[in-house]
């Protein structure tokens, strides 16, 4: 039996665009195709309006993926943070429309859709306090956050991301028949046993790989964490040789 070409999609952390997973999408040059889809409001959509919901995110990535997919190649989906929360959802929802195969999902930076997270209501603050909560994550430079020109066009995406997150209910569904791999950061809030939680998810044992950092860890280890998707990749099929 001829194994499928595969091809990546790669779904961005909060406040993100396409453009910000370049570090790691690189890394799968001259490996396998990449699609980094960028939700409305930022990038390439900086026009369009904000989402506020997880599921309308969720909805809009379905309808720009799904003219792009093709039943005869093999997928797999990561997510950084809320990325990881939009993947797998974008997992179920492309699963339950039609027959694609989705081999694997890497989660990074978060536990499972099931994970309950402190609802500090980061979306509401005022812009200090916000600012400041964005510097004890650690993926804004303070050179950005103190850049007021900078601010005023990022601040509010990454609020409109914030509110989707603390908005989110959780609904149960059906374990899927993929296999998943999370990662996460040494010194982040999310622990191995919130990460745990994506056992929820498959009905495959999970893997967990935890390297050094904050929840930005990715942009330290982007080819360490490449190296390993690819290894959980190759597993399964022979892989294209196209340009990202």
């Amino acid at each position: 039996m001829k194994k499928k070409e595969l091809e990546l999609i790669i779904i961005p952390f909060a406040g993100g665009g396409a453009n910000s997973m370049i570090p790691l999408a690189r890394e799968f040059r001259g490996f396998c195709r990449v699609h980094t889809l960028e939700l409305p409001g930022r990038g390439k959509r900086i026009v369009e309006p904000l989402l506020t919901d997880i599921n309308e995110m969720v909805e809009d990535l379905y309808q720009v993926i799904m003219p792009k997919l093709d039943k005869d190649k093999e997928y797999c989906v990561f997510g950084h943070s809320m990325g990881s929360l939009l993947g797998i959802l974008l997992v179920h929802r492309i699963l339950e429309a039609d027959n694609f195969h989705i081999s694997h999902f890497f989660g990074s930076g978060r536990g499972g859709p099931s994970l309950a997270y402190e609802n500090d209501a980061a979306s509401q603050l005022p812009s200090k306090e916000f600012r400041e909560k964005l510097r004890e994550l650690g993926g804004s430079p303070d050179e950005v956050l103190a850049h007021e020109d900078l601010m005023e066009v990022f601040e509010p995406i990454i609020r409109a991301d914030f509110k989707a997150i603390e908005e989110y209910q959780f609904n149960e569904s059906i374990k899927l028949d993929i296999h998943i791999t999370g990662f996460y950061g040494s010194e982040e809030k999310v622990k191995e046993d919130g990460m745990k939680t994506w056992q929820l998810e498959s009905n495959f044992p999970v893997e967990l790989v935890q390297f050094e950092g904050n929840h930005f860890f990715l942009f330290n280890w982007a080819k360490e964490i490449s190296e390993k998707m690819k290894q959980r990749m190759e597993d399964k099929s022979i892989l294209s040789i196209s340009l990202i």
